[in-house]
């Protein structure tokens, strides 16, 4: 669980591979299965990624998303990829819900492109990597 404006407390639940790094824009997430928007990403790593949304995702679900970038790697618009969701949880806003998601096998190019985003993006979180 990512805690938003302080450090988590070291407990061996929480303890994180890959930093974390917040998100300088709502990037909008869908499920492209059925095509319907469900939260816009908060924090994204390497290998996971916490979105906001207005209905959890449940634990051990896989999905299949898609995000828009904020301008194209090469000659990608949008992000697929497959992710986990590892829980959900109500946030601060009582209607809201934070939900973390781990990507499932991502192939080189989606590293390479998420290495992209994080550097671009992203800037550095309270959490640390373990």
């Amino acid at each position: 669980m990512v805690y938003l404006g302080k450090q988590a407390p070291s407990t061996p639940s929480n303890k994180r591979r890959y930093d974390r790094r917040h998100s300088l824009y709502y990037l909008r997430i869908y499920d492209t299965q059925t095509g319907e928007f469900i939260g816009n990403l908060v924090d994204l790593s390497e290998r996971g990624l916490m979105m906001v949304g207005d209905k959890p995702l449940e634990s051990g679900q896989p999905y299949t998303l898609s995000m828009q970038l904020p301008e194209p790697v090469g000659e990608k618009n949008r992000l697929e990829f497959s992710a986990t969701a590892k829980w959900s949880k109500p946030e601060a806003n009582p209607n809201l819900y934070d939900t973390g998601l781990e990507i499932i096998d991502p192939s080189e190019a989606l590293m390479d492109i998420l290495g992209r985003l994080i550097e671009g993006y992203m800037f550095n979180s309270a959490t640390s990597s373990s």
